[in-house]
């Protein structure tokens, strides 16, 4: 018998025949060789069969099924993120829980939660985890087509149970990245990554607690169709920021690094929250089924932010 269907096995009799009396659930789990350290994370799990470590986010892929295993890390105690993944927050974002069970794992808070979400018009199953301590929060995401439940569902779950947290572990963020990009000689500085993506503020804190608001956020994607737009793309993605209502031509220009192709785009909007005006730049790179984009938010000095955002971009290199 397979190490992961061992742990699945312990696992559901211990949920299904705890003792009335107990109080504390806690699920053991020991590292072994058939363990795979997911780069950039304090997390260690088995990668269940068919899948391989994710190019464009820290996990697995199932390439010929289109599952996967997304390690997201949440910055912040566990006890505060938690309230986040209640039966209502979920379905606020479009997911909808199915069931969840408390418990530990190794001694650190667990919650496992079965949900569903349509996406691409596509219905998936999820097994969640959210586990961490007093500092950060981890969420393991399993998800897979909900048509392919009888083959994915109790795979995904014994790799997503076997889950171990080392919160001494020392781990560059940047690790397992699609990309990486340089700030040297510039007045950002790399802060903690957040939801797969790199964030650059002035003092390397998020929020920032600096006077200047300055924000870069970078990521890569997988794209789930083939864009063949890529102007009209970029347009729609920067169009997203409620500020932003107009975009003159000028301010549209192609682009070509490392290989790929695609556009940067630069423009002013009025932020309704403060009634300020801001400066976003957004730069988006093609490279077959990936994307790679960079937004730049300022708040002021405007010029010279925006040429920053520029020279910084001007770094990307893929990994």
């Amino acid at each position: 018998m397979s190490n992961l269907s061992c742990i699945l096995i312990c696992f559901l009799i211990f949920i299904n025949h705890a003792q009335p009396q107990q109080k504390e659930k806690n699920l053991n789990n020991k590292i072994t060789k058939d363990y795979i350290s997911v780069p950039g994370t304090k997390i260690s799990m088995f990668s269940p069969k068919g899948f391989t470590l994710a190019t464009d986010f820290k996990g697995f892929r199932n390439v010929a099924t289109g599952s996967s295993i997304m390690i997201t890390i949440i910055p912040g105690n566990i006890n505060n993120n938690l309230p986040g993944f209640t039966k209502d927050m979920l379905q606020n974002s479009g997911v909808f829980m199915l069931g969840s069970e408390e418990f530990k794992i190794n001694g650190f808070r667990a919650v496992l939660i079965k949900a569903k979400q349509i996406a691409y018009q596509n219905s998936y199953l999820k097994w969640m985890l959210i586990t961490g301590n007093d500092k950060e929060t981890y969420l393991v995401n399993g998800s897979f087509l909900e048509k392919m439940e009888k083959e994915e569902s109790k795979t995904v779950l014994a790799s997503v149970l076997s889950t171990v947290y080392q919160p001494d572990k020392k781990v560059n963020p940047t690790e397992g990245m699609a990309f990486e990009l340089s700030v040297k000689n510039t007045k950002f500085k790399q802060a903690k990554l957040v939801t797969n993506s790199l964030i650059y503020t002035v003092d390397g804190l998020v929020p920032t607690k600096s006077k200047d608001l300055s924000i870069i956020t970078a990521s890569a994607m997988t794209l789930s169709a083939k864009v063949n737009d890529q102007k009209k793309y970029c347009i729609n993605s920067i169009k997203q920021y409620p500020s932003i209502s107009e975009i003159p031509d000028k301010n549209i220009m192609s682009l070509i690094i490392d290989n790929c192709m695609g556009y940067e785009i630069f423009a002013y909007g009025v932020n309704k929250k403060n009634a300020k005006t801001e400066l976003i730049y957004q730069a988006v790179l093609f490279n077959g089924d990936m994307s790679y984009s960079m937004v730049g938010i300022a708040v002021d000095a405007f010029e010279e932010n925006l040429k920053i955002f520029k020279q910084i971009m001007q770094t990307f290199k893929k990994k």
